[in-house]
């Protein structure tokens, strides 16, 4: 009898120890972020719009501060979730047939193994699941599965000037998990877990004592994604000239490789021959940092799908990332002929009018890349040339009604020819070219040369495979042709990204004797979705999954590459094109 009175005791005892653990500020904050989107994404009153996320996470995020231990957490957690009564009717079991749902990213360990939760309130958020909100009019999430914005997440705007309010910083952090989570086909590729990386951002997001601090925030959690549809989310901040230092531009053009910068053309001949820059000189330091270590620094602020999208995203003029200058006068160290050099030259700045002019000048002379007119590019008679990026030119002056006739008549054309090389280095500027005439000229229906996978309302995280062929062509279309006889060569590199690699994949399956060469694709297919963060922003992620038919993974990975060609600083041509003299060679052979 004594010894079953000292063993309740003991376990009285443990239970009021357990009942008093202490809970750290982030923590608190973290596991608020999880179930309030738990409940948005799931429960029926929210998931049907009958009760705003936002506003219940506004109206007891200032209770979290007040939370220090595990009872005290337990018992705000059990009084907020009694509130939102669950219906009686049990979810359904998912329709999806078995391999047709993506479920890698469900994960409900966080509550189910929480030593922070209690049983009823881990009962509690299991019964919410039990009664989730399966209707195809989800109040978060976009209608139809190639809609773009998330509807009903309102835009919480705020001056330039003025510091984002505490309650809001959270908020962004919170919707951002809520991305992850829920709305984020490839999480689960994701090489930093966003929960480890969230928890160290929470007293920063506290204690932000300007804008600047908030957006440095919300770059390191983006860039977690590695996601080159989210790449883009620096340019809307209201710091970023001051976070990436991008007030001085140089005299010069150039290329960004791993380790190093090559000088493509001189822009400003005065300043580079007082700094002895020549075209072909290798860049491997600025101000004495290497710059592979410049971008790897850039790397933990950028999102992006792979390095060599990384490498093509810093090559670029406009945005002048790479070099991460405080003042005009700038030391390089220089690589030319293998022998390292030093050199001082003063880059184009604030102020400087006649520098600024002539920037201008040579960025508007540079020669487009769309071409004039209708007619085929032909390659040495034989070879039809096509850039995915130019392809409207050909209906731009065709009456609607005769635009069939006319792609019919000028794809008979191609027909004729030896070999088709397409370009597709850029962004679809036409989308009927691969959607519907190239399959209508050199396909059998019906056509699907991809698995594409949406959100699965049923259970919200999970994504199912779509498998309408109106997804992957037109629907009505029923064309039975002949295998093109000719050689067909692909060109792909970090620009191809998105709707030009979902293209690329059409036409490797139109032409299973295609070969394609390049590099690294951008590894960003399937549509992007935008959500609004507090402050204006809007941050875009891969919304969809694609994969090819065989199951291999299309993000971050890019396309199906047959040679794989590095663009590297001694193949590189300054005034030439390496990878479509390379396409030339093989379809040639």
């Amino acid at each position: 009898m004594l010894k079953t009175a000292a063993l309740c005791l003991l376990l009285s005892l443990v239970t009021l120890a357990s009942s008093a653990q202490k809970i750290d500020q982030p923590a608190a904050y973290a596991l608020y972020f999880k179930t309030w989107n738990f409940i948005k994404y799931y429960h029926p009153d929210f998931a049907s719009g009958k009760l705003n996320a936002d506003s219940i996470f506004l109206r007891y995020i200032d209770e979290i501060a007040k939370v220090q231990d595990k009872k005290t957490w337990n018992k705000f957690l059990q009084s907020s979730l009694l509130q939102f009564p669950l219906p009686a009717a049990i979810a359904e079991k998912d329709t999806a047939a078995a391999g047709n749902l993506l479920d890698k990213n469900v994960n409900f360990s966080w509550y189910t193994k929480s030593t922070l939760l209690d049983r009823k309130n881990k009962k509690r958020l299991a019964a919410i699941f039990k009664h989730r909100y399966q209707s195809a009019n989800h109040y978060y999430l976009p209608a139809l599965n190639f809609n773009s914005d998330i509807p009903n997440e309102k835009v919480y705007s705020f001056p330039k000037t003025e510091n984002i309010p505490v309650p809001y910083r959270l908020l962004a952090l919170a919707k951002m998990q809520g991305v992850v989570d829920y709305m984020y086909p490839h999480k689960y590729l994701m090489e930093r877990n966003f929960d480890s990386l969230l928890l160290t951002q929470i007293i920063p997001a506290l204690d932000c004592k300007d804008r600047k601090a908030y957006e440095l925030i919300l770059l390191t959690l983006s860039a977690t994604l590695q996601d080159s549809h989210t790449y883009s989310f620096y340019e809307q901040l209201v710091h970023k000239r001051d976070i990436f230092n991008t007030a001085f531009f140089p005299p010069f053009a150039y290329k960004v490789f791993e380790d190093g910068i090559t000088v493509t053309d001189i822009i400003i001949p005065e300043n580079c021959q007082a700094a002895d820059i020549k075209t072909g000189d290798y860049i491997v330091a600025i101000n004495g940092k290497p710059v592979k270590e410049r971008i790897e620094e850039l790397a933990s602020l950028l999102s992006v799908s792979n390095p060599p999208a990384l490498l093509h995203y810093l090559s670029g003029y406009a945005g002048n990332l790479i070099w991460g200058l405080t003042n005009k006068d700038v030391k390089l160290v220089v690589l030319r002929n293998n022998q390292k050099t030093n050199a001082n030259i003063s880059f184009i700045g604030p102020g400087d009018n006649e520098g600024f002019k002539a920037l201008n000048a040579y960025l508007s002379s540079r020669p487009g890349k769309q071409t004039k007119g209708e007619a085929l590019t032909i390659i040495d008679h034989d070879f039809v040339y096509f850039k995915i990026f130019d392809t409207f030119r050909f209906i731009r002056e065709v009456d609607d009604n005769n635009i069939d006739r006319h792609m019919d008549s000028l794809l008979t054309l191609v027909k004729n020819k030896k070999g088709i090389i397409f370009d597709m280095r850029g962004y679809p500027d036409w989308g009927g070219f691969a959607y519907t005439y190239l399959v209508k000229s050199f396909g059998t229906t019906p056509h699907r040369y991809a698995r594409y996978y949406e959100v699965n309302k049923q259970t919200v995280g999970t994504y199912q495979y779509k498998p309408g062929i109106e997804t992957y062509h037109q629907a009505d279309l029923q064309v039975k042709n002949l295998p093109y006889p000719g050689k067909v060569v692909i060109i792909v590199n970090a620009e191809t990204l998105s709707q030009s690699e979902w293209n690329t994949m059409n036409i490797q399956q139109l032409f299973p004797q295609a070969i394609t060469v390049g590099e690294q694709s951008a590894g960003a297919d399937g549509d992007s979705k935008t959500i609004n963060l507090p402050g204006n922003y809007k941050l875009s992620f891969t919304g969809n999954a694609i994969f090819y038919n065989d199951g291999t993974e299309a993000q971050k990975a890019g396309v199906k590459i047959n040679i794989p060609l590095k663009l590297t600083k001694d193949n590189f041509l300054p005034k030439g094109d390496y990878l479509l003299e390379k396409a030339i060679e093989v379809i040639k052979k």
